[in-house]
């Protein structure tokens, strides 16, 4: 997850971002309170998709996402739960509504980022995660999509995206 932030980052390199503590879900709950909120979803599925459907179409726009860890994502992301804190280099602050926010940053975030559960393969060498971003000076730096990722020398790295909403 870490890396998904730091390649998000990468255009701004300054600034801080807010990150949701709770991870997005597929379960679409009008009444959950978000920081990334898609018509009462985290934004993980298009309008009147089902999670099945939505995996389907991420397997086509990356071949190879395997059923393996199409399967683990989609057990993951049926349940809610709280984002793990991330070891990463990016500024950033974990807070979700009705928590207290983390007196350790100032000024505006640059982005704010809600990141789902990783789905992983048996040897965890790769991964598939959803990470919608909110940029609101850009609109162009906002987005929902899926990204598959390897760690081919240890390091996670991005290797394809299935976007969700946005623009690419």
């Amino acid at each position: 997850m870490a890396a998904m932030i730091e390649a998000a980052y990468e255009p701004f390199k300054s600034g801080w971002v807010l990150l949701d503590a709770h991870a997005a879900t597929f379960a679409c709950r009008p009444t959950t309170r978000r920081i990334i909120d898609v018509g009462g979803c985290s934004g993980m599925l298009g309008d009147g998709e089902t999670p099945e459907q939505r995996l389907d179409a991420v397997k086509r726009d990356v071949p190879q996402v395997t059923r393996e860890i199409l399967s683990d994502l989609l057990a993951k992301g049926a349940q809610a739960t709280d984002t793990p804190p991330l070891s990463t280099s990016v500024p950033h602050a974990m807070w979700a509504p009705g928590l207290d926010f983390p007196s350790t940053v100032r000024g505006n975030p640059v982005f704010a980022a809600t990141l789902s559960r990783p789905g992983f393969d048996a040897r965890r060498e790769h991964a598939l995660l959803y990470i919608a971003t909110m940029n609101w000076t850009d609109r162009s730096k906002s987005m929902g999509q899926y990204v598959f990722l390897e760690r081919p020398a240890g390091k996670w790295v991005p290797t394809g995206h299935s976007l969700v909403w946005g623009q690419p």
